[in-house]
C-alpha cells in the first residue's frame, strides 16, 4: 500500500512533484512579468446591475440564456458604452457560447441588452460629466494655488 501511495505521489518525469509545480510557478512568473507591463488597467465606474436585476425578462432566463447576457453586458460597459458587434459571430463570441443555445436566446438576450442600454449609457455619461468637473476643478484649484505662491514669491524678491 505504502509503495502505492508514493507511486501516485510522483509525477510523469519521476520527482515528487515539488520540482514541476516550482518550474510552473517560474513559467508563470515570467509570462506575468513580460504581458503585465502591457496591459493596463484603467478604473472602471461601479457596474449599475438594478436594470439587470429589475428586468422581468433577465431574471426568468436560465444559467445559459443569463451567462450570455451578463458577458455582453459586461463587455458592453468594459468597453466604455461602445455599440456592441453587428456579426451573430463576434456577438457568439463575447458570449462564449456555441451556436445551438445563441440561437436558443438571442432574441431574449439582445431585446434585454436594448432595454437596459439607454440607462447604463446615461449612467455612464453622468459619471463621465462628474469626473471632467472634478478634473477642472482640481485644474482650477491648482493654478489658484501656483498663482499664490509665485506672487508670495514676487513679493519677497521686492522686499
Amino acid at each position: 500500500m505504502a509503495e502505492q501511495n508514493k507511486r501516485l505521489a510522483t509525477t510523469p518525469n519521476g520527482g515528487t512533484g515539488a520540482p514541476l509545480r516550482t518550474s510552473v510557478r517560474l513559467v508563470f512568473r515570467t509570462v506575468l512579468a513580460y504581458y503585465l507591463p502591457v496591459m493596463t488597467k484603467c478604473r472602471l465606474y461601479p457596474f449599475p446591475v438594478e436594470s439587470l436585476i429589475d428586468h422581468p425578462d433577465a431574471i426568468a432566463l436560465p444559467a445559459a440564456g443569463f451567462g450570455i447576457l451578463m458577458r455582453l453586458f459586461l463587455h458592453f460597459w468594459l468597453t466604455r458604452c461602445q455599440p456592441l458587434p453587428g456579426a451573430d459571430h463576434e456577438l457568439r463570441g463575447i458570449g462564449r457560447v456555441h451556436l445551438p443555445t445563441w440561437c436558443r436566446w438571442k432574441a431574449i438576450v439582445l431585446k434585454i441588452l436594448e432595454d437596459i442600454r439607454p440607462q447604463l449609457e446615461a449612467y455612464y455619461a453622468l459619471r463621465e460629466s462628474r469626473r471632467a468637473a472634478l478634473s477642472i476643478g482640481a485644474h482650477t484649484t491648482n493654478a489658484k494655488r501656483r498663482a499664490k505662491a509665485l506672487q508670495s514669491s514676487l513679493r519677497a524678491q521686492d522686499s
